[in-house]
C-alpha cells in the first residue's frame, strides 16, 4: 500500500512508544488470537448461584485459527483451581466469535476468575487473558459479633489510652477470609470497609478498631486486629452494630439502648454464641483490663460443669512453702454471667478464719486461691474448714450460696 496514505500510519502501541530495529508495533501479526472482553452474569451471588461467563475473542492475525481453547480458573491467592476447558471453533482472520461459560456454586468471599486463550503458535500472549473478580455471600451467623467497647477512656496519649473496637468471633471450622468485611451503626452510611487480606482462626476471634491505641490490649496483635480508619463512632446510650459480609449482606447485629447500663472503659460481651443479641445475651466485661478483645470473653459460660457449685483443688493442700500445692483453688460456676463474690473460709468452729474475695466482680466461672493465710495469725492450723462462696447477679441482684470443704496439710 502507498506509504503516503494517512490511514496506513497509526501511532506505536509498544510499551516504550516505538520499535525501532523491531516489526512494527501496529503491525499485524501472522498469528495472533485476542480475548477482548469478559463479562459475568450476575457479578454477586449466593453459595448456590451458578455464574455465567460470556467471553468475547478475535482473530486480529492474518492467518486462519484450526484450533484453539480457552480455559477458566479462579485464582486464590496463589493457587489455581481449574474450572472450565472448552475447545474454540476455528475462527477466519479478521473475524470475532463468542463462547458463554457457567461456572458455580462456589464457596462464600472473593473470587478472582481468569480467562486465557491457548493457541500454539499466537505470537502475542499480552492479549490472551483477562480477569473479573465475583462476590459470593456468606451464610447469616458466619462470623458472629463479639464484643464491643462503646465509650472508651477519655486518654489520647499514654499506655493506659485505648480505642471504641468491635471483636467478632469465628464459629466455624474453617478459617474465614475478611477482605471486604465491613462495619456500620446507626448512622448507616457508607460502611467501614476492611480491604487487608487478614484471616480470622477457626473459633478464633478478631478485632476492627479505631486507632491504634487497641494494641494496649493484652491479646491484641496486628494479625489478629484491623484498625479502620472510617471506623463507626458508637454511641453511648443507644446505638446499633451491624456486620456486613463482602456483597453487603448483614451477618449479624445488634441494637442496644440505656437498658444495657453502657459503662466507661469496660465493654460488653457476648455470653453464648448460641443465642440472639438480646440483652440477656450481653454483659460488661469482667476483666480487669475492662475488656477482652482478641481473646475469649470473661462472661463466656463454660458447658464443662452440668450444674453450679464450687469445688476445691487439690483437696487437701499443704501451704509449707515447697512449691508443691502451696495454695488451694476455689472454683467456681455461677447461675449468673457475672456477678459479686464473696469466699469466705471459717474452721469447724464457725470462725471466720480468712476472706480470699470480697465482692468482687467476676464472671460466671473462675478460681480463688487461698495461700493458708489466717486473720488470726501468719498461717491456719492443719485441719478441715469450710469454705462458703457468695455470688450477687450484677444485673437482677439475685443471690446464691454453695459450701464446701477442704483439709490443710503440712
Amino acid at each position: 500500500n502507498s506509504s503516503f496514505s494517512p490511514d496506513e500510519w497509526f501511532p506505536s502501541i509498544a510499551l516504550d512508544g516505538a520499535t525501532p530495529g523491531f516489526v512494527n508495533s501496529v503491525t499485524p501479526a501472522t498469528d495472533d488470537l485476542s480475548l477482548d472482553s469478559v463479562a459475568a452474569t450476575p457479578e454477586t451471588g449466593s453459595s448456590e448461584t451458578e455464574f455465567t461467563i460470556s467471553c468475547w475473542f478475535s482473530n486480529v492475525g492474518l492467518n486462519d485459527i484450526p484450533s484453539a481453547s480457552l480455559i477458566m480458573y479462579d485464582e486464590d491467592e496463589g493457587s489455581e483451581q481449574l474450572l472450565a476447558k472448552e475447545t474454540l471453533r476455528p475462527i477466519n482472520a479478521g473475524t470475532i466469535d463468542t463462547m458463554d461459560i457457567k461456572i458455580g456454586p462456589l464457596k462464600s468471599g472473593f473470587h478472582r476468575i481468569v480467562t486465557a486463550l491457548k493457541w500454539e503458535t499466537d505470537v502475542n500472549p499480552l492479549n490472551d487473558s483477562l480477569f473479573i473478580t465475583l462476590k459470593v455471600s456468606f451464610e447469616e451467623g458466619a462470623l458472629l459479633l463479639s464484643e464491643f467497647m462503646a465509650i472508651p477512656l477519655d486518654i489520647e496519649t499514654g499506655n493506659n489510652s485505648i480505642s471504641e473496637y468491635v471483636e467478632v468471633y469465628n464459629p466455624g471450622l474453617d478459617d474465614m477470609p475478611l477482605k471486604g468485611w465491613s462495619l456500620c451503626d446507626e448512622n448507616i452510611g457508607k460502611p467501614a470497609q476492611n480491604m487487608e487480606k487478614k484471616t480470622v482462626s477457626a473459633q478464633g476471634y478478631f478485632v476492627f478498631a479505631a486507632d491504634s491505641t487497641i494494641f494496649n490490649f493484652t491479646g491484641v496483635y496486628p494479625e489478629n486486629t484491623c484498625v479502620i480508619n472510617s471506623f463507626p463512632s458508637l454511641n453511648n446510650v443507644e446505638d446499633c452494630v451491624v456486620l456486613k459480609d463482602p456483597t453487603g449482606k448483614t451477618i449479624d447485629s445488634l441494637r442496644y439502648n440505656s437498658d444495657w447500663l453502657i459503662t466507661n472503659n469496660t465493654s460488653m460481651e457476648r455470653v453464648f454464641y448460641t443465642n440472639p443479641n438480646f440483652q440477656n445475651n450481653w454483659r460488661l466485661s469482667a476483666s480487669p483490663d475492662g475488656g477482652t478483645p482478641g481473646r475469649v470473653n470473661s462472661v463466656a459460660i463454660s458447658k464443662e460443669w452440668k450444674k453450679p457449685g464450687i469445688k476445691v483443688e487439690p483437696n487437701p493442700f499443704s501451704p509449707n512453702g515447697d512449691g508443691f500445692d502451696d495454695e488451694v483453688a476455689i472454683l467456681f460456676k455461677l447461675p449468673f454471667p457475672s456477678a459479686m463474690v464473696t469466699v469466705e473460709i471459717y474452721d469447724l468452729m464457725g470462725r471466720l478464719i480468712f476472706q480470699p474475695a470480697k465482692n468482687l466482680s467476676l464472671s460466671s466461672e473462675g478460681a480463688i486461691y487461698w495461700d493458708g493465710s489466717s486473720k488470726h495469725g501468719d498461717k491456719a492450723r492443719i485441719g478441715m474448714y469450710v469454705v462458703r462462696c457468695s455470688a450477687t447477679d450484677t444485673m437482677s441482684d439475685k443471690t446464691v450460696g454453695y459450701v464446701t470443704t477442704l483439709v490443710l496439710a503440712r
